[in-house]
């Protein structure tokens, strides 16, 4: 007999976690078949005709005629929208899915009548909430409209945060009964890990962003600079980018491979990536699987990932002093880092698993009535 169908849409990657969720998928939803699109292989295929509209109003939105400006824009139109929906219709090509599910809410998956589900680490109007962000860099209303629309066409919203969930309810009036939150899962999980005391006293703080502004780097080095007067062998580690710095005990990593930034989780003694904008951060579960204390700012979800006192500390935007004195406490007592780090890394693997996220999209979708 031949499998139902559930089709499984996506942008890419999205930070290696379409990977786990379609892994995820095909064992919790192993009764079904999952077919699965990504937007990205069809947006570098369109058609010319489809480039030039796309460009042309992208271009009337963000006015800017540098090329690269136009790029870097060309999600931000509403007419994205539009064709991100046509195209995944098109790739689906009039099948029968007994539901339709997307990561992410940038684009517009739902192709038919079948119910529609989206598991998503942000909104738009989310960003409001977020240190230095100003209501005049949203994006233009007709393109908040479409995303508006597009939440409340479908049978439910899955989030990675509470804060994201609260976002729905509360600045697009979504109906309760729609939104859950069901977390995430962290894309580096190790079994019966153990480190010594001695890795929580070699003072080696590690920061992985890409984004050194966005991420809090700058914060971050100042701090630092208050920290080393009274931890002159403290060491702070700066992976993912490459900020001109020159200083002592700050060592700076750029990219590396998968496997070399392991090496740095492993050999770290506390993790501090105060991030002024952060959708949810699979970084920090990364580092709380590898039993890792987490500084960070006290915004988006970290409070979900973070418990006070208990698995890390958190700070307000630029208390760079408070930040300093939270990073000194786990520096002058190795073995309370060591004892936070415990306490994260079981939280993960209690909370913060891909499985555990699916099975509750799973619940959620047969508690409506649409499996059985």
């Amino acid at each position: 007999m031949e499998k139902r169908k559930i089709l499984f849409a996506h942008l890419g990657s999205f930070s290696h976690i379409n990977n786990a969720v379609l892994n995820s998928f095909h064992s919790i939803f192993k009764e079904y078949e999952i077919e699965t699109i990504d937007l990205k292989i069809l947006l570098k295929k369109m058609s010319l005709k489809d480039k030039i509209i796309l460009s042309l109003n992208t271009l009337l939105i963000s006015k800017n005629l540098n090329p690269k400006s136009i790029k870097g824009n060309l999600m931000k139109s509403p007419y994205f929208w539009n064709l991100s929906n046509r195209l995944i219709k098109k790739a689906a090509k009039n099948k029968d899915y007994i539901f339709t599910f997307q990561t992410q809410s940038n684009f517009d998956g739902k192709i038919s009548n079948s119910p529609h589900y989206i598991y998503t680490d942000h909104t738009h109007l989310v960003n409001l909430e977020y240190p230095g962000f100003l209501k005049k860099n949203l994006n233009v209303n007709s393109w908040q409209k479409k995303e508006n629309e597009f939440y409340k066409k479908s049978q439910g919203i899955f989030t990675m945060s509470n804060h994201v969930k609260n976002s729905l309810l509360i600045q697009y009036q979504i109906e309760p009964s729609l939104v859950r939150c069901v977390f995430a899962g962290a894309n580096i999980t190790k079994e019966n890990v153990i480190y010594p005391l001695s890795r929580y006293q070699n003072k080696k703080i590690l920061f992985v962003g890409v984004d050194w502004e966005r991420k809090g780097g700058p914060e971050l080095f100042e701090a630092f600079k208050i920290l080393i007067q009274k931890h002159p062998d403290a060491k702070l580690d700066i992976v993912g980018c490459n900020p001109n710095l020159n200083f002592p005990n700050v060592t700076i990593w750029g990219r590396l491979p998968i496997q070399e930034v392991k090496k740095h989780y492993e050999s770290a003694s506390i993790f501090c990536m105060p991030s002024k904008r952060e959708p949810f951060g699979i970084v920090y579960l990364e580092a709380m699987a590898y039993k890792l204390p987490i500084v960070a700012l006290k915004i988006g979800a970290l409070p979900d990932l973070v418990e006070e006192g208990k698995t890390g500390f958190l700070v307000n935007f630029k208390d760079n002093h408070l930040m300093a004195e939270k990073l000194n406490i786990l520096l002058d007592q190795p073995s309370l880092a060591k004892e936070m780090g415990e306490i994260a890394y079981q939280k993960v693997e209690s909370q913060y698993n891909w499985e555990s996220s699916v099975l509750a999209i799973k619940e959620h979708i047969i508690s409506q009535g649409f499996l059985k």
